[in-house]
């Protein structure tokens, strides 16, 4: 499967196959943190430690320009309306609008940091120097755990 995202002025191409969505660079950044924790998810069921994504080998979040110095919008417009991130274990899946594609979590960590990177470029381009800060998190209990030999 061809996977990968690609930065064109304020907007983030996703490529997964012959499927291309264009998205705006918040919404970027929003799907990449709901694909990590879908792959972290996953990867509990292959017994992976919550670390694992850390020893994939990534993109280079550094290489990024320097944020415009003013605020500027592109012509561009999505090619899509809504998102969809489904955890299938130890698959994941990326829907927009309906329409998606699986990919096992290694993948998919490898995805969201190409994702990453191609969000933060746009959000340069477009002069946003705005630090939000998002959080997520995946509750699990004991049970689970002890039945999937984690605990």
């Amino acid at each position: 499967m061809q996977v990968g995202a690609s930065d064109d002025q304020d907007m983030v191409e996703i490529i997964l196959d012959d499927l291309r969505p264009r998205i705006t660079y918040q919404s970027a950044l929003e799907i990449e943190q709901n694909l990590r924790v879908a792959c972290k998810h996953a990867a509990r069921y292959d017994r992976a430690p919550a670390y694992f994504w850390r020893d994939v080998n990534m993109e280079d979040l550094n290489d990024c320009p320097k944020p415009h110095r003013g605020f500027r919008r592109s012509m561009l417009v999505p090619n899509v309306s809504s998102w969809e991130i489904k955890a299938n274990p130890p698959l994941v899946a990326l829907f927009f609008d309906g329409i998606g594609r699986e990919m096992d979590y290694e993948l998919g960590i490898k995805l969201h940091q190409m994702i990453r990177r191609a969000g933060r470029r746009a959000k340069a381009w477009g002069g946003d120097t705005s630090g939000n800060v998002r959080m997520l998190g995946n509750l699990t209990n004991a049970e689970d755990d002890y039945r999937l030999g984690l605990g």
